[in-house]
C-alpha cells in the first residue's frame, strides 16, 4: 500500500475543521522559524515506533505529514506506514503551502 498524497486546498479543509493532524518531519530549528499552524514535530531521523507512538498514540487518526520540499516527508510516510499507521497523506512541503504560517 502506498500513501496517498494531498493538496493544500484539500487539506486545509480539514485542518480548519480539526479533522487532521498535521505532521512537521523537518528538524526542530525549521519548525522554530515557520511552520502550519497547531502543527505536531516529530523530525524523520527520529521516527522509531516509540517515538511515533508518543506523539501520534492514533495509528488511525488522519495524519497529514509534511516537510520543506516533499522528500523527507515521503520517506517519514513510509516509516509510519510501516509503523501501522493507517490513515497518513503525504502534503509534501511547506514551499508549496499557500496558507498561513507561524
Amino acid at each position: 500500500m502506498s500513501v496517498k498524497t494531498i493538496t493544500p486546498a484539500e487539506a486545509i479543509r480539514a485542518i480548519d475543521a480539526g479533522t487532521a493532524i498535521v505532521l512537521d518531519v523537518r528538524q526542530p530549528e525549521e519548525h522554530e522559524l515557520q511552520r502550519i499552524p497547531g502543527s505536531l514535530l516529530l523530525p524523520l531521523d527520529t521516527i522509531t515506533a516509540e517515538s511515533a507512538a508518543r506523539v501520534l498514540p492514533d495509528k488511525h487518526a488522519l495524519i497529514y505529514v509534511h516537510c520543506r520540499s516533499g522528500v523527507r516527508s515521503a520517506a517519514a510516510a513510509q516509516k509510519l506506514e510501516a509503523l501501522c499507521y493507517t490513515n497518513l497523506r503525504d502534503l509534501g512541503g511547506l514551499m508549496g503551502w499557500p496558507y498561513e504560517l507561524e
